[in-house]
């Protein structure tokens, strides 16, 4: 389809958007929320697995999940369960039923995401992860509600951050990529999403690093 070959571009933008080696832990998030990035995360996981190197997708959205539902996953047990210590990792590693992609739900909602993903516990269910997958595809809250994406900002390689460029203000997706840089995180670039290409709005969200569009559906959808 058109938009799993836009999908099969970006994979290819984001292998090439660090000069000395490809990402292998990405961190997805957008500046509010229903701006697409859920959708992205997904499939941008599919992509990779489609190489042939073992994937994993996070949903470490701990507090509005939705990858589950679109890879038809129960979230029954996930990352809340793996940070808080009442299960291990591999209890809740998953198949998806696509070849080389895993996934991790992410479980119960928690009184405390944040302190949660800010914790060592996070720092090393991403290492063990980074032992046996080539590419961790994490999904995150937004960045301008919540500080869990920055948190996770500094564990990362890199942040992608989508855009819904019918409906977000210029400024606030602006300011989502200075508190990643702030952070300590590194931005890789930006998806922007719903977009006209020839229209006067695409070229101002431009914030270094590379920019791409995906015409996705920023409520729904399944894998391509």
């Amino acid at each position: 389809s058109a938009i799993g070959e836009c999908y099969r571009n970006f994979r290819t933008a984001l292998l090439l958007s660090r000069a000395e080696h490809p990402p292998r832990i990405t961190l997805i998030t957008s500046a509010l929320s229903r701006e697409g990035k859920t959708v992205t995360s997904v499939n941008t996981a599919v992509m990779l697995a489609q190489l042939g190197g073992k994937t994993v997708l996070i949903d470490a959205d701990l507090r509005r999940a939705r990858c589950h539902r679109l890879l038809s996953i129960e979230n029954h047990l996930g990352l809340t369960e793996v940070l808080t210590g009442s299960r291990e990792l591999r209890e809740v590693l998953r198949p998806t039923g696509i070849e080389h992609l895993d996934f991790i739900s992410a479980g119960a909602i928690p009184p405390n995401p944040t302190e949660l993903l800010g914790s060592r516990r996070m720092a090393e269910t991403l290492r063990h992860l980074e032992q046996d997958y080539e590419y961790v595809v994490i999904d995150s809250s937004p960045v301008l509600p919540v500080s869990d994406s920055l948190l996770l900002a500094r564990l990362v390689d890199g942040v992608v951050i989508v855009a819904n460029a019918a409906a977000t203000p210029r400024q606030q997706v602006r300011i989502a990529c200075v508190r990643v840089e702030y952070s300590q995180g590194r931005l890789l670039g930006l998806v922007l999403n719903r977009i006209k290409l020839h229209s006067p709005d695409y070229h101002p969200y431009y914030h270094g690093g590379y920019y791409y569009t995906v015409q996705n559906d920023q409520d729904g959808g399944q894998p391509h």
